[in-house]
């Protein structure tokens, strides 16, 4: 995880996407061939809220997510995809529901980790409010596009194309992947100042990245709070929290946030 941090009179600032802890075991179904595993789906598809994939099961890699392996769990809000992944099948996170004008699923945010290098057909079909995807690692061969259709009333459909997100460092990346903008997410802090009431500073970088800027009082615990989310308007932002000498200490990081920022086809 690529990370940059500067220390002033208790405050600490990192420039990150936010790391994720894996669901127990038991969330999980895998197939394995004895030398890795294959997820093949979550045993209960209603599940509500955030999912990380595990590295690793039973000691051995988990390398890939099987075809429909997330297809029909609509309740899911997030995707953290490990850098153990290398292959994401056809219609992986398939939410399209054969229903008039409902929406797919409550998936908004996906990171893919570096380790990706395949992702299947359809693999993100229906997921209409999933804003853009980062990627930490470099461009996967994707075939066609990585559009999200949307059939509605009376045979109506409508394309999005969310928004690709990589990370400083990786290579092969273009303007666009398989049909959609790629920008490279890189916030950097800039002019750090603590007064007696406040601490501030500066975040520059591409211009309309998403970002959240979260706070904690304990590195330890792991309970971050966020305090602002936006896109890098203009790529500048200027930060302020003026409850900053509230607590003895304050900590800070700057991740990842799931802008809702599509292109519709005409």
């Amino acid at each position: 995880m690529k990370q940059i941090s500067l220390a002033l009179m208790g405050a600490i600032v990192l420039s990150t996407p936010s790391a994720a802890t894996a669901q127990p075991l038991s969330y999980f179904t895998w197939t394995t061939n004895g030398n890795a595993i294959t997820i093949t789906g979550l045993t209960n598809s209603g599940y509500i809220g955030a999912v990380t994939v595990p590295a690793t099961i039973n000691g051995l890699p988990v390398t890939s997510i099987g075809d429909n392996a997330f297809s029909g769990c609509y309740c899911l809000t997030s995707i953290t995809i490990p850098d153990s992944i290398a292959t994401i099948g056809d219609y992986a996170f398939n939410c399209y529901r054969d229903t008039v004008i409902q929406p797919g699923s409550s998936l908004t945010k996906i990171i893919i980790g570096s380790g990706v290098t395949n992702i299947g057909t359809n693999a993100f079909y229906g997921c209409t409010e999933l804003g853009g995807i980062l990627f930490e690692g470099n461009p996967p061969t994707i075939p066609g596009s990585i559009d999200f259709s949307m059939v509605f009333d009376m045979g109506f459909e409508t394309t999005f194309w969310p928004s690709a997100y990589y990370l400083p460092g990786t290579t092969g990346w273009g303007s666009t992947i398989a049909g959609s903008p790629a920008l490279l997410w890189n916030p950097t802090l800039q002019s750090l100042n603590v007064q007696s009431n406040q601490c501030s500073f500066d975040i520059t970088g591409t211009t309309n990245i998403p970002i959240v800027v979260e706070a904690t009082t304990d590195l330890t615990r792991g309970t971050w709070v966020p305090l602002q989310t936006c896109m890098l308007t203009n790529g500048l932002l200027h930060f302020t929290d003026s409850t900053f000498r509230n607590n003895p200490t304050r900590f800070y990081r700057i991740g990842y946030w799931s802008g809702h920022v599509v292109v519709t086809s005409p």
